[in-house]
């Protein structure tokens, strides 16, 4: 507790630099933290401390990088924002190295356990996080485990807009991860529950305001919303799910858009996707937009910007990767609670 008190006060001063304000980075490691420890919880041979820790240190890198070099990491986030690539990538492009290797290093020097360590370095490398370890060690199996619920918990904490780290988009490699962490029936209601009233008991803990954080207060909206996503696109589903949660609709899966909306006529709001040319997207318009229902199209057509299109009065067209951000302001434009949306 001490040094995660000493560390974020040390630098949860904001920060004028692309996209990267300090204090939405702390809001989203806290938030990290919260969601890891509670995703650890079944898992007996895990420590809830340590993926809490887990949570709290993995962008490390991501401070150290903008306190000590700020232009270079202020072009590294907006090349990063503006291509739709994850940061990580953009870093090593321009830096040579990336946060996760910073920070792995640093905490290394500071003393932290080397378990820790590890899952700073390993974060972003979901393909080795997936594989099951060979080693018949189970320390190092559970060190692989924690190091999946610590990436899983990174993209969980953006689904609930706890803040973000200077990378808006949803990782979709790491959506792998869900079968091997958590079950996908897992009620995203109670989960963001438990999981904002940590945040919320921390932040009152630290004497830090809630709202000098930034930490939205989300509309709770009434009914519940029908999801049905391409089977070739990202599997963006349990992260969509958990979105809705956040803002309180319960969302129901359905592999027939058309015919489900046909049977729940009070349905609130649907997402899709669609993947391929601008005609499909085309022809997805043309079979929706008569329900009168509104719904947001996720798709990787040209020519939709990061921020959505609006398509038709009631329907809105978002990009991958997913920004959650985004997502967020199109539900709320769909429920007439934002000014204006771009058409192209």
């Amino acid at each position: 507790m001490a040094l995660t008190q000493c560390v974020f006060r040390m630098f949860s001063q904001s920060s004028d630099t692309f996209g990267f304000d300090r204090r939405q980075y702390w809001l989203h490691s806290l938030g990290t933290a919260c969601c890891a420890r509670v995703l650890a919880q079944p898992w007996q041979d895990i420590d809830p401390e340590d993926a809490f820790l887990a949570g709290v240190l993995h962008d490390l890198g991501k401070i150290l990088l903008d306190e000590f070099l700020p232009n270079d990491y202020q072009q590294c986030v907006k090349d990063a924002h503006m291509s739709g690539t994850p940061l990580h990538l953009a870093e090593r492009k321009l830096l040579g190295v990336d946060h996760s290797e910073v920070g792995g290093n640093i905490a290394a020097r500071w003393g932290v356990p080397a378990n820790l360590c590890s899952v700073i370095f390993d974060h972003h490398k979901y393909k080795r996080l997936k594989t099951e370890s060979k080693s018949k060690l189970s320390s190092i199996r559970d060190l692989r485990q924690l190091g999946r619920i610590t990436s899983l918990a990174d993209q969980l904490a953006k689904a609930f807009e706890f803040g973000h780290a200077g990378d808006l988009f949803v990782k979709e490699e790491a959506l792998a991860l869900w079968p091997l962490v958590n079950d996908s029936q897992i009620n995203f209601s109670n989960l963001y529950r438990k999981v904002r009233d940590e945040v919320d008991s921390f932040l009152e803990l630290l004497e830090i305001p809630s709202e000098d954080m930034g930490l939205k207060h989300l509309s709770p909206r009434a009914g519940h919303a029908i999801i049905s996503i391409d089977p070739d696109g990202p599997q963006y589903q349990a992260l969509i799910e958990a979105h809705l949660a956040a803002h309180g609709i319960t969302a129901q899966r359905s592999p027939n858009l058309l015919g489900a909306l046909q049977n729940h006529s009070a349905c609130p709001l649907w997402v899709t996707s669609v993947c391929g040319a601008p005609k499909e997207l085309k022809e997805a318009l043309k079979t929706l937009a008569p329900l009168s229902i509104p719904g947001v199209i996720l798709t990787n057509t040209k020519g939709i910007s990061g921020d959505g299109a609006l398509l038709d009065d009631h329907i809105i067209a978002l990009p991958y990767p997913l920004d959650f951000q985004a997502l967020s302001s199109a539900i709320s434009f769909l429920f007439g609670s934002q000014e204006s949306f771009e058409i192209p």
